[in-house]
């Protein structure tokens, strides 16, 4: 949201009394996305992410640009999106998931998109958790 820092995107404005969007208001679930998609998912050009693999997890999700290829800003977190459901993918999902119906996709649905300031994380395979406010302190001045 404009006028919003990372850190308030990510640990929740101190000024606001709704609770963090971070479980424990630290820890994150991330995903690893190889670039250009990532840059289009922090864009709002892409809002279905497919997988071979499903995930129960729905909320917050840390959007990590990975190291290859070099496309900037690589290694990095640039965006926040809701997961809001993982379903297998059809053809409808085409569009919005910037790629053809393979088959054994899932369907990752992301709303409320928001890009942040990169800050640099290191990626993993499959979801994982992001300290965010260490990678914030680390990562922002």
């Amino acid at each position: 949201l404009p006028g919003q820092s990372s850190r308030e995107i990510l640990c929740g404005n101190p000024a606001d009394p709704r609770p963090s969007s971070i479980s424990g208001g630290r820890g994150m679930k991330a995903l690893s996305i190889k670039q250009p998609w990532a840059n289009m998912i922090a864009a709002g050009d892409k809002t279905i992410e497919t997988r071979l693999w499903r995930t129960d997890h729905r909320g917050e999700l840390l959007i990590v640009s990975a190291k290859s290829p070099r496309i900037e800003p690589a290694g990095c977190a640039i965006a926040v999106a809701k997961l809001i459901d993982c379903r297998p993918m059809t053809e409808r999902d085409e569009i919005e998931a910037c790629c053809h119906w393979y088959e054994n996709a899932f369907a990752w649905i992301l709303d409320d998109i928001r890009r942040i300031e990169p800050f640099p994380v290191r990626g993993r395979l499959g979801l994982f958790d992001v300290d965010v406010t260490s990678s914030l302190r680390d990562g922002e001045s």
